[in-house]
């Protein structure tokens, strides 16, 4: 099952996707995904946040600020610093869902967001699962 979500990060709004497994009761753990730096919701994550679901996981996918359906007057704006805080910001949001289990919160970023989820990670409560999905990630 999947619905609409929007929380603020900064001054604006950001909208995404809730992916809630179709079995079982939750609170479910978590993982709080979005795309490389530049890539809209609709990009390749869907495809994942199905896997998660399926996997009895809930899946938080969001459009950076500036990108997609969120708000943010700089359109196409690529700044790593807010996309960070935006991440953080979808962190906390996902401890507030009824749906979720606030101790059991991943991160997932693919190609260039490989860095966005590990920066977001040390300030946040339930993080405890940072994964990236890049074959640059290695610094290689």
């Amino acid at each position: 099952m999947r619905r609409d979500i929007e929380f603020t990060s900064g001054t604006d709004t950001v909208r995404g996707w809730l992916y809630l497994p179709d079995e079982g009761d939750g609170p479910f753990p978590v993982v709080v995904m979005a795309g490389g730096w530049c890539y809209v919701k609709e990009i390749v994550q869907p495809t994942y946040a199905e896997m998660f679901a399926r996997a009895g996981y809930a899946a938080v996918l969001f459009d950076y600020r500036n990108f997609g359906d969120s708000g943010g007057a700089r359109r196409q704006h690529i700044d790593p610093h807010l996309q960070i805080e935006d991440y953080r910001n979808a962190i906390s949001f996902a401890e507030t869902l009824e749906e979720v289990d606030p101790d059991r919160i991943g991160v997932w970023g693919c190609p260039t967001a490989v860095v966005t989820p590990w920066s977001s990670r040390p300030s946040t409560r339930g993080s405890s699962a940072p994964s990236r999905r890049s074959p640059s990630s290695t610094g290689t």
